[in-house]
Formats: structure tokens, C-alpha cells, sequence
């Protein structure tokens, strides 16, 4: 067969292609595949006749690709993932009901999850599917359609609005603040911090707000998220950093005391983020709405 005639080899070519160069076998491609080794090799022989070239080099009890079957890998993996791609972003425009957003527990179980069934009313043709994990959402791999994210807003391929800017507070709980007050930062050192993860520099940055020099002597307590931090300092296990908006509820009920008055406006901010392709999406914009009425009525708060 003429290259000319073989402009484009059909997918299932370079599906079975590519499952034995990755497995190098036959056999182990046609269990991926869900086929008989043999079509599997029929497949294979059909693209190097398509093709004009021997991709694999066959030996008795072996399987090795060629420098054209190398080539022709990377080619094919390329192909294949950004088809993959671009099914995930038809399905997800077209053919799917519900929308999948990625968001920090404290935000998810604090401010989201709450509200959920008023959105649910305003929005009965969509389903709302929310992941809480403190890991940060891959775009170009995950099957999600937006996320809130904590940083500048400065993600390459992704718009980011903003949800609110943020300030940080230090927070005790009533009954610790009673055992040892805070006049100073001097106080501090009768304190255990409460750190975050990811989050490490955010006490050296306040200590140098208080002009406190003594942090290198304080235990610590190190958390995962700043759901865990906010509990922690609930419970009374040491002083934490929290952050306004978010905690407005927390400090209006008592549950948390702010002390020394810190209150100080950092750059970092939350963001509605999404792919540049979905910018204009209905669904996403009207969630967008919703999560920045949530933000703005916990602010105003």
C-alpha cells in the first residue's frame, strides 16, 4: 500500500500498536485490548503494510521495536492522548449533566457543602460533584471542570477569577486564651504553633509582623489542611493562623478568639479556576456566580 493512500491508519490500528510497544508483546496487548493475540498481530501487520515499514522486529520468544517502531511510538502515544483529550472536553461540554469541582475540605465542608441543596434548587438540570483534597488539580490529566485554588491567580492555560482576597489572623480557642492570656507577642512562647502543610512560611512571616524573635523555641503541631488547623485550635492544641473570609463564622460564634491584633492582607487570594477552552461555559459561569455569592456573604459576615 502507497504512503499516499495511508494518510491516516485507522485508530484501532494504533491502539493495538501502541499497547504492544508499550507491553512488547502481543499477547499482553491483546489481554489490554480485550482481542486475540492474533488480531492483535493482524493489526500490526496491517500499519507497517499501511506504513511501508517494520515497526517491531520479531523474534522466536521476543518482541523489540525498530528505530522506525520507536519513532513511531512516541508518534502514535501523542495521538492517541490528545484524542483522549479532546473526547473528555466533548463529554464534558455536551454529554454530561454534572460538573466536577475540586476545592480544599475547609471550603468544601464549611462553605460549599452547606449551600449545596440551594443550588441544587436553582439548578435542577445540573448535578454538582465536589472532590475535597488539598491536592492541587492537573487540567491536562484529571477529569474535573474547575477548581478553587489558593495562590496569585498566575496559572498558565487556566482563567482565574477571583473569589475574595484574604487576610490572616492568629486564633486561639476561648479556654486556652483564659489558661494563658496574650498581651504580647512575648506570649506566644507559652504556645504551641499549629503549622500547615504547604503552608510553611506562613509563620515566619508573622513572627516577623510581631517582631517576634522566639519562634525557633515554640513546639509545634503539624496538620494537612487548614480544616485541621482551625479544629486543632478549637480544641485547644495550640495557636493558629487563620484566614478572613473563612473563618468569620468560626469568630463570630466564639469558637475562635483573633489576638495581637494581626490582621495583615497578604497577596495571595482565592480563585474560581477553569480551562481557557471553558471560559464562556454557561454551566461553569453560573457556578462561578453561585461560589462568589458564597464568598461575598461569608466576607460580608
Amino acid at each position: 500500500m502507497s504512503a499516499e493512500r495511508c494518510k491516516l491508519p485507522p485508530l484501532h490500528w494504533l491502539q493495538a500498536f501502541e499497547s504492544a510497544a508499550r507491553h512488547l508483546s502481543f499477547k499482553d496487548a491483546a489481554d489490554e485490548l480485550f482481542l486475540t493475540p492474533s488480531a492483535v498481530s493482524q493489526k500490526i501487520k496491517s500499519l507497517e503494510e499501511c506504513l511501508e515499514v517494520n515497526l517491531f522486529t520479531r523474534m522466536t520468544r521476543a518482541l523489540a521495536l525498530t528505530r522506525e517502531g520507536e519513532d513511531y511510538q512516541i508518534l502514535t502515544r501523542d495521538i492517541l492522548a490528545y484524542c483522549q483529550q479532546r473526547q473528555r472536553e466533548f463529554m464534558r461540554r455536551y454529554a454530561r449533566r454534572d460538573l466536577r469541582i475540586s476545592m480544599i475540605p475547609f471550603i468544601a465542608h464549611d462553605i460549599v457543602l452547606p449551600a449545596l441543596p440551594l443550588f441544587q434548587e436553582l439548578n435542577p438540570d445540573t448535578e454538582l460533584r465536589i472532590e475535597a483534597s488539598t491536592s492541587l488539580v492537573n487540567f491536562s490529566e484529571d477529569d474535573m471542570d474547575a477548581a478553587i485554588r489558593f495562590g496569585l491567580g498566575d496559572w498558565p492555560g487556566l482563567v482565574a477569577t477571583p473569589l475574595c482576597r484574604c487576610r490572616v489572623v492568629l486564633v486561639v480557642s476561648p479556654k486556652l486564651l483564659a489558661k494563658n492570656p496574650i498581651h504580647s507577642a512575648e506570649d506566644l512562647k507559652k504556645y504551641t504553633i499549629i503549622t500547615m502543610r504547604g503552608a510553611e512560611q506562613a509563620w515566619p512571616m508573622v513572627a516577623n509582623h510581631l517582631k517576634y524573635d522566639g519562634l525557633s523555641k515554640n513546639r509545634s503541631l503539624g496538620v494537612d489542611s487548614d480544616l485541621a488547623a482551625m479544629v486543632a485550635a478549637e480544641q485547644g492544641l495550640g495557636i493558629a493562623i487563620g484566614v478572613r473570609p473563612l473563618i468569620n463564622p468560626w469568630l463570630e460564634q466564639g469558637r475562635l478568639i483573633s489576638v495581637l491584633n494581626v490582621s495583615q492582607e497578604i497577596p495571595q487570594a482565592y480563585y474560581y479556576v477553569r480551562r481557557v477552552q471553558d471560559r464562556d461555559d454557561p454551566k461553569l459561569q453560573q457556578l462561578y456566580i453561585w461560589l462568589k455569592s458564597l464568598f461575598d456573604a461569608r466576607a460580608r459576615g
